[in-house]
């Protein structure tokens, strides 16, 4: 028995893949973890918290306040044979990590201003939701796709196989987060009216 690891990550835009060869269980899984990481916006006022929800370097000209980066990586199990080559089970992990701000100073806040930033941060924390759903989607297409290739040949075709297959779903999940910026974005902003200072 023997097993494929195709890592991608998309940290930031950045992609890396390796694959490996070794033994192992057959009885297989997808795992799937989330963690939201904060970040501190200080302030009491509008005019102090805003210039502080920003996790980085502006993308495209604009501020990022969250993001969303996740790393999917399968490993491909597999029964070799004298005659063929036969896929046992899939492992694929997906780590999915959410930064959100956190107002340090909420409770020096006037009650209409922190409510405002409340229902922004509410807004902002379901949009990124839905990124990690499309992760979450993603790593069970690909669990369910390596489960579905057809007896081969050789293991070199199983691995093949199973390596572009995840390559093409992980391009699918860039583009559906990109579409979805576009789509749902401007609702997760909201008015971003904020009271007077």
């Amino acid at each position: 028995m023997g097993r494929v690891r195709c890592r991608r990550g998309i940290w930031a835009g950045a992609a890396v893949v390796l694959a490996a060869l070794s033994f192992g269980p057959a009885d297989a899984a997808t795992k799937i973890r989330t963690k939201i990481v904060e970040y501190d916006a200080p302030g009491s006022t509008a005019r102090e918290v805003l210039p502080n929800f920003s996790i980085g370097p502006d993308v495209n000209g604009r501020k990022v306040w969250a993001l969303t980066t996740w790393r999917v990586s399968w490993t491909t199990w597999y029964r070799e044979t004298p005659e063929r080559c036969v896929v046992t089970a899939p492992t694929v992990d997906a780590a999915i990590e959410i930064k959100m701000p956190r107002l340090v100073d909420a409770a020096k806040m006037q009650p209409n201003l922190r409510s405002a930033f409340e229902e922004l941060l509410k807004n902002l924390l379901a949009h990124e939701r839905g990124h990690e759903r499309l992760v979450r989607d993603a790593a069970r297409r690909i669990d369910r796709g390596i489960r579905s290739i057809l007896p081969q040949a050789t293991c070199d075709q199983i691995v093949q196989k199973a390596n572009a297959l995840g390559e093409q779903i992980l391009r699918a999940l860039d583009q559906a987060s990109r579409d979805y910026d576009l789509r749902e974005e401007p609702r997760a902003m909201g008015d971003l009216r904020f009271p007077t200072d």
